[in-house]
């Protein structure tokens, strides 16, 4: 197949871009070559490709404590991703993959595990971005009826490079710096998170689904190794040493957990690195930054 990708320079997007099966054809767009908010900078080039499938990995990534204006989000994550849709069926795309994320949920209860029709609850302007963005395109697929959109939603992708400050990057890295591990509450709250390797995994079992499936709109999550706070942080210390203490309660101290058993049945995807794997691996890049 030719797959067009946006954002192929990016965390994930190098990664899916690594591990391209060799009889696939390549084109990346990035910035400022093609900018997903300006049309006119890719809408020829990718007629002119003629893409089976359209992979869009561009985006503006933040939590909470973001300093990227909302407006900045919202055009990126977004706009950008309508601009995109349009020039992909434009070009004759049979399939679309977008990147969204688990955050577009907000929080669940303990046990009480999100699905991928779950309602939507953003707690920050990047979440919310995203899931207007997955409002967006869900109109958009109504509109098209000859091309299949795909939106996967990972939880906390952990891997080297990852710009976003996560718990078992930051726990690992405290440990090797002889510091606490710091949790907040009671440090039952539990994530889910998946490497880099898996995610992008993940996104070329979506390209693969998309050519045969049904035309429309189609959420799946990438997730997977869910765990309490209070669990990894006794992992980590059971590892790598150092101790754990518990500070109070803050804004971010909730759940945020899903069932990805539909991407297994219909994808074919499960995770294969498990938090070992991942945190091994976050020791090994953690140590290189300091040489």
């Amino acid at each position: 197949m030719r797959i067009a990708v946006f954002g192929g320079k990016g965390f994930i997007g190098k990664e899916f871009v690594r591990i391209a099966p060799k009889e696939h054809e390549i084109f990346l767009l990035s910035r400022p070559d093609a900018d997903v908010l300006k049309p006119k900078t890719f809408v020829e080039k990718l007629k002119v490709f003629k893409p089976d499938v359209l992979v869009n990995l561009a985006a503006r990534v933040g939590n909470l404590n973001s300093s990227i204006s909302t407006r900045e989000m919202f055009q990126t994550n977004t706009m950008g991703s309508l601009n995109v849709a349009y020039a992909a069926r434009d070009a004759g795309a049979k399939g679309y993959i977008y990147a969204s994320s688990t955050v577009v949920h907000g929080e669940n209860k303990v046990g009480e595990h999100h699905n991928r029709f779950s309602g939507f609850a953003p707690k920050h302007s990047y979440s919310a971005s995203k899931a207007a963005a997955e409002y967006a395109l869900e109109q958009f697929a109504k509109e098209q009826t000859d091309i299949t959109l795909v939106t996967l939603r990972p939880p906390m992708v952990i891997g080297e490079g990852v710009v976003v400050p996560l718990p078992p990057v930051e726990f690992v890295r405290a440990v090797l710096q002889g510091k606490e591990i710091k949790i907040f509450g009671d440090g039952l709250h539990e994530r889910e998170y998946v490497s880099v390797v898996d995610t992008a995994l993940g996104i070329w079992k979506a390209v693969e689904w998309s050519v045969n499936a049904d035309k429309g709109y189609h959420p799946f999550f990438l997730t997977g190794n869910r765990i309490s706070m209070r669990d990894l942080g006794e992992k980590v210390v059971k590892k790598f040493g150092g101790r754990v203490v518990y500070k109070s309660k803050t804004v971010q101290t909730f759940s945020l957990t899903t069932d990805p058993v539909d991407s297994k049945r219909l994808l074919g995807w499960e995770p294969h690195d498990d938090l070992d794997v991942i945190l091994a691996d976050v020791a090994r890049y953690a140590v290189l930054s300091k040489q």
